[in-house]
């Protein structure tokens, strides 16, 4: 092996064997400032501390095409992690050219994962098939990479909705999961959890769910939390209460949620407008009003459960009422939650416009509880109905 390429590769078997113990290393002589800042910016990964990778990169400047390929992986593996597929997409095909086959399968296998890790996130079946190939024509030079090629072949099963295949590797991997890397456990449970969305298996997703919450970092993940949030909502009809910073470093999931959050409470117009932002992350898959072109999963389940709610609680009012006779109405023939939105164009025909029209819903609504034969409370911008309790 080149002498100015060992001390790295050094420093990173050792780092991943053990940080702890290892991290002097970092300090290695021989290693240039650029080289610590790729292996800082790794080990920050492996924490789950993603953004830092773009802090210690940012002023990152290998000075030979080798470690500006190194530098390219780890950003691509930064923007995967940070729900940017399409960005880390750029970065790994800068870099595919510049690694060593010779003394760099580690790292050309991690590509090809990675790359593959991109096609399952933006659901496109034909790039993941093109990497998956790529992947199985690698020899497995370890133990794990054996492991992470079957956890591949699992991934592969379940992008193609291949249920059979899915299932006969779940059997394969669920006895030997406790022996998997902290680094390859998440991944795996994410795709049981995938087979259980396939498989409409909610005790199976719960299950999984209550797995994940017992991993180190990882229960304080937006991925967990998206999980946990919406299997609820699906399953149990509990209200999502996650909200923008909650899941601010994954866009997609921050989006997905909140149109979720809208839709199941009647508001379709916010609800569209993160629809839009989806659309814009990946046009293939959200095309034109609602319509999810993607594999069934925990999103497009919600989003299936959300719109049949929205086309139920669609109300049709006769317009001889009073204002109170149509809150009643309203309220007898909604599905216990409704946007401020939509009571005002039903009330009053027009589209709520302004702070003004709010107050006036507000005033309307407070003279209407004090006779109502329903408990009317305010609920994530929008009323929800109760039966009153007997006095």
């Amino acid at each position: 092996m080149n002498r100015y390429y060992k001390a790295f590769h050094e420093a990173f078997d050792l780092l991943v064997d053990d940080y702890r113990k290892n991290k002097k290393y970092l300090e290695d002589k021989r290693l240039t400032h650029a080289e610590r800042q790729i292996l800082h910016a790794h080990m920050a990964i492996r924490n789950n501390k993603n953004h830092d990778v773009f802090d210690l990169l940012e002023n990152c400047t290998p000075k030979n095409e080798y470690f500006i390929a190194h530098k390219n992986l780890t950003l691509g593996m930064a923007y995967i992690n940070t729900g940017k597929s399409h960005k880390a997409l750029e970065y790994f095909e800068l870099c595919i050219d510049g690694f060593i086959p010779e003394i760099d399968h580690y790292f050309i296998f991690l590509l090809y994962r990675n790359c593959y890790s991109c096609a399952l996130n933006l659901n496109d079946k034909n790039l993941g098939s093109k990497y998956f190939d790529l992947l199985m024509t690698m020899p497995a030079k370890s133990d794990r990479e054996k492991k992470l090629l079957d956890l591949t072949r699992f991934h592969h099963s379940i992008l193609m909705e291949d249920l059979n295949e899915a299932q006969r590797m779940h059997e394969l991997l669920d006895p030997i999961k406790d022996d998997m890397s902290p680094s390859d456990l998440p991944n795996y449970l994410i795709n049981c959890f995938h087979l259980s969305m396939l498989l409409e298996d909610f005790n199976m997703a719960f299950d999984i769910i209550g797995e994940m919450k017992l991993l180190k970092k990882f229960h304080r993940s937006e991925n967990y939390k998206f999980m946990h949030s919406l299997t609820s909502y699906l399953v149990n009809d509990s209200p999502i209460y996650l909200r923008e910073e909650d899941l601010e470093s994954i866009a997609s999931l921050n989006y997905q949620t909140q149109c979720i959050k809208l839709l199941s409470a009647g508001d379709i117009p916010g609800a569209f407008s993160y629809w839009q932002e989806l659309a814009k992350l990946n046009p293939q898959i959200y095309q034109d009003e609602f319509d999810y072109k993607g594999n069934k999963n925990l999103f497009s389940l919600c989003l299936k459960k959300s719109l049949r709610q929205v086309k139920k609680d669609r109300i049709e009012l006769p317009q001889t009422l009073t204002m109170f006779e149509k809150l009643d109405f309203i309220f007898e023939h909604s599905n216990k939650i409704i946007s401020k939105e939509e009571l005002f164009l039903l009330l009053w025909n027009k589209e709520l416009y302004d702070k003004d029209d709010l107050q006036k819903l507000s005033r309307l609504i407070y003279k209407y509880r004090k006779s109502a034969k329903f408990e009317v409370k305010t609920y994530q911008g929008s009323y929800k109905i109760s039966a009153k309790k007997a006095a």
